[in-house]
Protein backbone atom coordinates (compact mmCIF):
# COMPACT_ATOMS: atom_id res chain seq x y z
CA UNK A 1 0.00 0.00 0.00
CA UNK A 2 1.60 3.50 -1.21
CA UNK A 3 0.13 6.88 0.18
CA UNK A 4 1.00 10.57 -1.22
CA UNK A 5 0.06 13.85 0.36
CA UNK A 6 -0.34 17.03 -0.94
CA UNK A 7 -0.19 20.31 0.37
CA UNK A 8 -3.12 18.72 2.95
CA UNK A 9 -5.93 18.82 -0.16
CA UNK A 10 -4.65 15.51 -1.68
CA UNK A 11 -4.23 12.54 -0.12
CA UNK A 12 -4.44 9.23 -2.40
CA UNK A 13 -3.82 5.28 -1.52
CA UNK A 14 -3.03 3.21 -3.66
CA UNK A 15 -4.69 -0.70 -3.17
CA UNK A 16 -6.17 -3.51 -5.06
CA UNK A 17 -4.60 -2.49 -7.94
CA UNK A 18 -6.55 1.09 -8.04
CA UNK A 19 -6.09 4.95 -6.70
CA UNK A 20 -8.58 6.72 -4.09
CA UNK A 21 -7.74 10.01 -3.70
CA UNK A 22 -9.33 12.18 -0.77
CA UNK A 23 -9.72 16.04 -2.03
CA UNK A 24 -10.43 18.51 0.08
CA UNK A 25 -9.78 22.75 -1.10
CA UNK A 26 -12.03 25.25 -1.83
CA UNK A 27 -12.97 24.44 -5.18
CA UNK A 28 -13.67 20.28 -5.24
CA UNK A 29 -14.50 18.15 -2.31
CA UNK A 30 -14.70 14.23 -2.54
CA UNK A 31 -13.57 10.98 -3.60
CA UNK A 32 -11.87 10.12 -6.79
CA UNK A 33 -11.47 6.55 -7.42
CA UNK A 34 -8.82 5.89 -10.79
CA UNK A 35 -8.54 1.95 -11.70
CA UNK A 36 -5.17 0.62 -13.38
CA UNK A 37 -5.38 0.39 -17.04
CA UNK A 38 -6.90 3.48 -17.70
CA UNK A 39 -10.39 1.82 -17.00
CA UNK A 40 -13.32 4.28 -15.75
CA UNK A 41 -12.61 6.40 -12.57
CA UNK A 42 -15.64 7.14 -10.61
CA UNK A 43 -16.05 10.50 -9.01
CA UNK A 44 -17.80 10.80 -5.25
CA UNK A 45 -17.96 15.05 -4.53
CA UNK A 46 -19.62 16.91 -1.72
CA UNK A 47 -19.61 20.05 -4.16
CA UNK A 48 -17.39 21.59 -7.67
CA UNK A 49 -16.89 25.55 -7.40
CA UNK A 50 -16.05 27.02 -10.37
CA UNK A 51 -14.89 30.70 -10.56
CA UNK A 52 -17.27 33.24 -12.93
CA UNK A 53 -14.44 35.53 -15.13
CA UNK A 54 -16.25 38.66 -16.57
CA UNK A 55 -16.20 38.31 -20.26
CA UNK A 56 -16.66 42.01 -21.35
CA UNK A 57 -16.11 44.48 -18.88
CA UNK A 58 -18.89 46.96 -18.29
CA UNK A 59 -21.09 44.92 -21.07
CA UNK A 60 -24.15 44.12 -20.34
CA UNK A 61 -24.54 40.84 -22.37
CA UNK A 62 -28.47 38.82 -22.47
CA UNK A 63 -28.77 35.41 -21.85
CA UNK A 64 -28.54 33.52 -25.50
CA UNK A 65 -26.17 36.00 -27.17
CA UNK A 66 -23.81 35.31 -29.49
CA UNK A 67 -21.91 37.92 -27.96
CA UNK A 68 -20.99 36.19 -24.98
CA UNK A 69 -17.31 34.31 -24.79
CA UNK A 70 -17.35 30.93 -25.31
CA UNK A 71 -14.74 30.03 -21.84
CA UNK A 72 -14.47 26.36 -23.11
CA UNK A 73 -14.13 27.34 -26.72
CA UNK A 74 -9.85 26.20 -26.19
CA UNK A 75 -10.97 23.39 -24.52
CA UNK A 76 -11.19 19.29 -26.73
CA UNK A 77 -13.92 17.40 -24.94
CA UNK A 78 -11.86 14.49 -26.55
CA UNK A 79 -9.97 14.71 -23.95
CA UNK A 80 -12.37 14.05 -21.10
CA UNK A 81 -11.53 10.74 -19.56
CA UNK A 82 -14.88 8.14 -19.26
CA UNK A 83 -15.62 8.93 -15.68
CA UNK A 84 -19.07 8.12 -13.45
CA UNK A 85 -19.30 11.69 -11.87
CA UNK A 86 -22.07 12.07 -8.71
CA UNK A 87 -22.07 15.42 -7.54
CA UNK A 88 -23.93 17.16 -4.54
CA UNK A 89 -23.84 21.06 -5.24
CA UNK A 90 -21.91 22.51 -8.13
CA UNK A 91 -21.50 26.37 -7.69
CA UNK A 92 -20.72 28.84 -10.79
CA UNK A 93 -19.25 31.64 -9.05
CA UNK A 94 -22.19 32.35 -6.53
CA UNK A 95 -25.00 30.37 -7.81
CA UNK A 96 -25.58 26.78 -6.46
CA UNK A 97 -26.66 24.50 -9.80
CA UNK A 98 -27.86 21.49 -7.27
CA UNK A 99 -27.14 17.76 -7.47
CA UNK A 100 -26.02 15.90 -10.36
CA UNK A 101 -25.34 12.24 -11.25
CA UNK A 102 -23.82 11.81 -14.84
CA UNK A 103 -21.99 9.36 -17.06
CA UNK A 104 -19.47 10.67 -19.07
CA UNK A 105 -18.00 8.73 -22.64
CA UNK A 106 -16.28 9.40 -25.59
CA UNK A 107 -18.06 8.01 -28.66
CA UNK A 108 -15.97 7.93 -32.30
CA UNK A 109 -18.04 11.56 -33.35
CA UNK A 110 -18.47 13.47 -29.58
CA UNK A 111 -18.31 13.19 -25.96
CA UNK A 112 -21.67 12.16 -24.33
CA UNK A 113 -22.52 13.53 -21.07
CA UNK A 114 -25.36 11.35 -19.75
CA UNK A 115 -27.58 12.88 -17.27
CA UNK A 116 -28.68 10.12 -15.03
CA UNK A 117 -30.63 12.18 -12.38
CA UNK A 118 -30.31 15.66 -11.25
CA UNK A 119 -31.92 18.63 -9.14
CA UNK A 120 -30.71 21.58 -9.80
CA UNK A 121 -33.21 25.10 -9.12
CA UNK A 122 -36.49 23.05 -8.25
CA UNK A 123 -35.80 21.34 -12.03
CA UNK A 124 -35.50 17.44 -12.47
CA UNK A 125 -32.94 17.16 -15.76
CA UNK A 126 -32.49 13.70 -17.52
CA UNK A 127 -31.01 12.95 -21.16
CA UNK A 128 -27.88 13.23 -23.44
CA UNK A 129 -25.70 16.02 -24.18
CA UNK A 130 -23.44 15.21 -26.81
CA UNK A 131 -20.08 17.78 -27.47
CA UNK A 132 -18.54 17.57 -30.31
CA UNK A 133 -15.66 19.72 -31.81
CA UNK A 134 -13.98 19.91 -35.42
CA UNK A 135 -11.81 22.27 -37.41
CA UNK A 136 -15.53 24.22 -37.94
CA UNK A 137 -15.32 24.88 -33.79
CA UNK A 138 -17.63 23.24 -30.95
CA UNK A 139 -21.18 21.36 -31.40
CA UNK A 140 -23.57 20.95 -28.65
CA UNK A 141 -26.48 18.93 -29.37
CA UNK A 142 -29.34 18.25 -26.32
CA UNK A 143 -30.80 14.89 -27.04
CA UNK A 144 -34.01 14.03 -25.56
CA UNK A 145 -33.93 15.65 -22.82
CA UNK A 146 -36.44 15.99 -20.44
CA UNK A 147 -36.70 19.20 -17.81
CA UNK A 148 -39.65 18.74 -15.05
CA UNK A 149 -40.72 20.35 -12.20
CA UNK A 150 -42.40 19.96 -8.70
CA UNK A 151 -42.54 24.00 -8.45
CA UNK A 152 -42.44 25.46 -11.61
CA UNK A 153 -42.64 29.05 -10.12
CA UNK A 154 -39.41 28.19 -7.44
CA UNK A 155 -37.38 27.31 -10.36
CA UNK A 156 -38.11 31.13 -12.17
CA UNK A 157 -37.13 32.49 -9.08
CA UNK A 158 -33.86 30.73 -8.57
CA UNK A 159 -32.72 31.70 -11.72
CA UNK A 160 -33.33 35.03 -10.04
CA UNK A 161 -36.34 35.82 -12.52
CA UNK A 162 -40.33 36.67 -11.71
CA UNK A 163 -42.53 33.68 -11.86
CA UNK A 164 -44.56 33.88 -15.23
CA UNK A 165 -46.20 30.61 -14.66
CA UNK A 166 -46.52 28.78 -10.68
CA UNK A 167 -47.50 25.07 -11.80
CA UNK A 168 -46.75 22.16 -9.37
CA UNK A 169 -46.51 19.85 -12.53
CA UNK A 170 -44.56 20.69 -15.43
CA UNK A 171 -42.32 18.76 -18.21
CA UNK A 172 -40.51 19.78 -21.17
CA UNK A 173 -38.83 17.39 -23.59
CA UNK A 174 -36.12 19.04 -26.26
CA UNK A 175 -34.25 17.88 -28.83
CA UNK A 176 -32.09 20.80 -29.59
CA UNK A 177 -28.38 21.86 -30.96
CA UNK A 178 -26.26 25.11 -31.39
CA UNK A 179 -23.08 25.87 -32.46
CA UNK A 180 -20.60 26.38 -29.39
CA UNK A 181 -19.88 24.53 -26.22
CA UNK A 182 -22.19 23.36 -23.57
CA UNK A 183 -21.84 27.19 -22.12
CA UNK A 184 -22.23 28.74 -25.12
CA UNK A 185 -26.11 28.41 -25.29
CA UNK A 186 -27.05 31.02 -28.06
CA UNK A 187 -30.19 31.60 -29.96
CA UNK A 188 -28.84 32.62 -33.44
CA UNK A 189 -27.72 28.63 -33.88
CA UNK A 190 -29.67 26.91 -32.19
CA UNK A 191 -32.23 24.44 -34.33
CA UNK A 192 -34.50 21.99 -32.91
CA UNK A 193 -37.63 20.71 -31.26
CA UNK A 194 -39.26 21.67 -27.81
CA UNK A 195 -42.73 20.44 -26.48
CA UNK A 196 -44.16 21.71 -23.10
CA UNK A 197 -46.88 20.29 -21.01
CA UNK A 198 -47.98 22.16 -18.17
CA UNK A 199 -50.89 21.11 -15.29
CA UNK A 200 -52.83 22.48 -13.47
CA UNK A 201 -51.54 26.45 -13.00
CA UNK A 202 -51.44 30.29 -12.91
CA UNK A 203 -50.35 32.42 -15.24
CA UNK A 204 -49.01 35.60 -13.73
CA UNK A 205 -49.67 38.51 -15.99
CA UNK A 206 -47.92 41.09 -13.97
CA UNK A 207 -44.68 39.08 -14.87
CA UNK A 208 -45.82 36.96 -18.14
CA UNK A 209 -44.49 38.87 -20.81
CA UNK A 210 -46.44 37.40 -24.03
CA UNK A 211 -48.72 35.73 -22.05
CA UNK A 212 -49.85 38.75 -20.82
CA UNK A 213 -52.71 38.68 -23.34
CA UNK A 214 -54.03 35.45 -21.35
CA UNK A 215 -56.91 36.77 -18.95
CA UNK A 216 -60.31 35.69 -16.67
CA UNK A 217 -63.93 35.55 -17.62
CA UNK A 218 -65.46 37.02 -14.56
CA UNK A 219 -69.17 37.80 -14.29
CA UNK A 220 -68.60 41.40 -13.56
CA UNK A 221 -67.09 42.40 -16.86
CA UNK A 222 -69.23 40.36 -18.96
CA UNK A 223 -70.71 42.58 -20.90
CA UNK A 224 -67.33 43.86 -22.09
CA UNK A 225 -66.45 40.36 -22.86
CA UNK A 226 -69.30 40.25 -24.88
CA UNK A 227 -68.61 43.75 -27.23
CA UNK A 228 -65.09 42.12 -27.48
CA UNK A 229 -63.36 44.16 -25.02
CA UNK A 230 -60.03 42.89 -23.97
CA UNK A 231 -57.96 45.42 -22.47
CA UNK A 232 -58.24 44.68 -18.84
CA UNK A 233 -56.91 41.32 -19.44
CA UNK A 234 -53.70 42.49 -19.25
CA UNK A 235 -54.08 43.14 -15.42
CA UNK A 236 -55.04 39.92 -13.95
CA UNK A 237 -53.95 36.42 -13.87
CA UNK A 238 -55.60 33.43 -14.93
CA UNK A 239 -55.77 29.71 -13.46
CA UNK A 240 -55.74 27.27 -15.97
CA UNK A 241 -56.39 22.96 -16.02
CA UNK A 242 -53.64 22.52 -18.46
CA UNK A 243 -50.87 24.06 -20.99
CA UNK A 244 -49.69 22.51 -23.99
CA UNK A 245 -47.57 23.54 -26.93
CA UNK A 246 -45.14 22.21 -29.31
CA UNK A 247 -42.78 24.32 -31.18
CA UNK A 248 -40.23 23.91 -33.88
CA UNK A 249 -36.52 26.18 -33.73
CA UNK A 250 -35.12 27.70 -36.65
CA UNK A 251 -31.71 29.49 -36.15
CA UNK A 252 -33.54 31.03 -33.15
CA UNK A 253 -36.92 31.46 -34.82
CA UNK A 254 -39.36 29.50 -32.78
CA UNK A 255 -43.00 28.36 -34.57
CA UNK A 256 -45.77 26.81 -33.06
CA UNK A 257 -45.68 23.35 -34.31
CA UNK A 258 -48.93 22.45 -32.55
CA UNK A 259 -50.70 25.18 -31.39
CA UNK A 260 -50.07 26.54 -27.42
CA UNK A 261 -53.56 25.53 -26.19
CA UNK A 262 -54.48 27.23 -22.62
CA UNK A 263 -57.68 25.33 -21.13
CA UNK A 264 -58.93 27.66 -18.09
CA UNK A 265 -62.12 27.28 -16.02
CA UNK A 266 -62.79 30.71 -17.79
CA UNK A 267 -62.03 30.31 -21.54
CA UNK A 268 -60.16 28.40 -23.46
CA UNK A 269 -56.79 30.18 -25.44
CA UNK A 270 -55.03 28.73 -28.82
CA UNK A 271 -52.23 30.28 -30.37
CA UNK A 272 -50.35 29.55 -33.82
CA UNK A 273 -47.37 31.73 -35.22
CA UNK A 274 -43.61 32.59 -34.14
CA UNK A 275 -41.37 34.17 -31.47
CA UNK A 276 -38.02 35.44 -32.48
CA UNK A 277 -35.83 34.90 -29.83
CA UNK A 278 -32.89 36.95 -31.26
CA UNK A 279 -34.62 40.39 -31.83
CA UNK A 280 -37.55 38.92 -29.14
CA UNK A 281 -40.32 39.98 -31.28
CA UNK A 282 -43.52 38.15 -31.47
CA UNK A 283 -46.03 37.38 -34.48
CA UNK A 284 -48.83 35.51 -33.47
CA UNK A 285 -52.79 34.69 -33.88
CA UNK A 286 -54.43 33.88 -30.67
CA UNK A 287 -57.87 32.33 -30.51
CA UNK A 288 -60.24 33.15 -27.09
CA UNK A 289 -63.44 30.76 -27.23
CA UNK A 290 -65.56 30.90 -23.70
CA UNK A 291 -66.97 28.05 -22.74
CA UNK A 292 -70.32 28.53 -23.17
CA UNK A 293 -71.68 25.83 -25.25
CA UNK A 294 -70.53 23.05 -21.79
CA UNK A 295 -72.67 25.21 -19.73
CA UNK A 296 -75.60 24.50 -22.48
CA UNK A 297 -76.66 21.21 -20.37
CA UNK A 298 -77.15 22.72 -16.96
CA UNK A 299 -78.97 25.97 -17.80
CA UNK A 300 -81.59 23.75 -19.76
CA UNK A 301 -82.26 21.56 -16.08
CA UNK A 302 -81.79 25.26 -14.12
CA UNK A 303 -84.59 26.43 -16.53
CA UNK A 304 -87.20 23.86 -15.60
CA UNK A 305 -86.60 21.33 -19.10
CA UNK A 306 -86.80 17.99 -18.74
CA UNK A 307 -83.35 16.05 -18.57
CA UNK A 308 -83.77 13.93 -21.77
CA UNK A 309 -84.12 17.21 -23.39
CA UNK A 310 -80.85 18.37 -21.27
CA UNK A 311 -79.76 15.28 -22.03
CA UNK A 312 -80.14 15.70 -26.27
CA UNK A 313 -78.17 19.05 -25.48
CA UNK A 314 -75.38 17.90 -23.90
CA UNK A 315 -75.58 14.79 -26.99
CA UNK A 316 -75.45 18.02 -29.79
CA UNK A 317 -72.80 19.94 -27.71
CA UNK A 318 -70.35 16.59 -28.14
CA UNK A 319 -70.73 16.20 -31.58
CA UNK A 320 -71.38 19.88 -33.05
CA UNK A 321 -69.71 21.66 -29.96
CA UNK A 322 -66.64 22.35 -32.31
CA UNK A 323 -69.07 24.21 -34.41
CA UNK A 324 -70.75 26.09 -31.62
CA UNK A 325 -67.24 27.45 -30.77
CA UNK A 326 -67.20 29.82 -33.55
CA UNK A 327 -69.82 31.31 -32.11
CA UNK A 328 -68.08 31.94 -28.95
CA UNK A 329 -64.59 33.04 -30.31
CA UNK A 330 -63.08 35.70 -31.58
CA UNK A 331 -59.41 36.12 -33.17
CA UNK A 332 -56.64 38.44 -32.26
CA UNK A 333 -52.95 39.35 -33.40
CA UNK A 334 -50.29 39.64 -31.18
CA UNK A 335 -47.28 41.44 -32.23
CA UNK A 336 -44.81 43.87 -30.76
CA UNK A 337 -42.25 42.74 -28.80
CA UNK A 338 -42.15 39.42 -25.80
CA UNK A 339 -41.73 42.00 -22.81
CA UNK A 340 -44.49 44.78 -24.61
CA UNK A 341 -47.20 42.77 -26.55
CA UNK A 342 -49.58 44.23 -28.69
CA UNK A 343 -53.19 42.52 -28.63
CA UNK A 344 -55.62 43.79 -31.87
CA UNK A 345 -58.94 42.24 -32.31
CA UNK A 346 -59.32 40.36 -36.12
CA UNK A 347 -62.53 39.13 -36.48
CA UNK A 348 -65.49 37.81 -34.16
CA UNK A 349 -67.03 34.33 -34.57
CA UNK A 350 -63.51 32.97 -35.98
CA UNK A 351 -61.92 30.15 -34.35
CA UNK A 352 -59.94 28.87 -36.89
CA UNK A 353 -56.08 28.44 -36.36
CA UNK A 354 -53.57 27.84 -39.44
CA UNK A 355 -52.50 23.87 -39.59
CA UNK A 356 -54.99 22.65 -36.79
CA UNK A 357 -57.49 19.79 -37.84
CA UNK A 358 -60.87 19.55 -36.80
CA UNK A 359 -61.70 15.78 -34.61
CA UNK A 360 -63.42 13.11 -36.83
CA UNK A 361 -66.64 12.61 -35.75
CA UNK A 362 -65.87 9.28 -34.29
CA UNK A 363 -63.70 10.33 -32.05
CA UNK A 364 -66.66 12.83 -31.24
CA UNK A 365 -69.05 10.18 -30.48
CA UNK A 366 -66.58 8.78 -28.14
CA UNK A 367 -66.09 11.74 -26.21
CA UNK A 368 -69.79 11.29 -25.74
CA UNK A 369 -69.28 8.30 -23.49
CA UNK A 370 -65.69 9.91 -22.16
CA UNK A 371 -64.18 7.49 -24.46
CA UNK A 372 -62.13 10.42 -26.40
Amino acid sequence: QRQMCIRDSIVGNYNWGQWKFELSSDLVKGTIVLPDGGDTMTLNLDYIHMPVSDDVSGENIKFGSNKAKDSLQDFDPHLIPAMDLTVDEIFLGTSNFGRWDLTIRQEPDYTQIHINDSLTKALKVQGDINWSKDESGHKTHLELMRISSKNLGDSQRAFRKAAAVESEDARFDVDMSWQGSPVKFNYATLNGLAKASIKDGILVSDNAGALKAFGVLNFNSISRRLKLDFSDLYEAGVVFDSLKARMSFENGVATLVDPLVVVSPSAKFRSSGSIDFNTETVDQKLIVTFPIGSSLPLVAVLAGLAPTIAGAIYVTEKLIGEELEKFTSASYSVTGTIENPKLTIEQAFDNKLEGEKSRSIGNRILDIFGLG
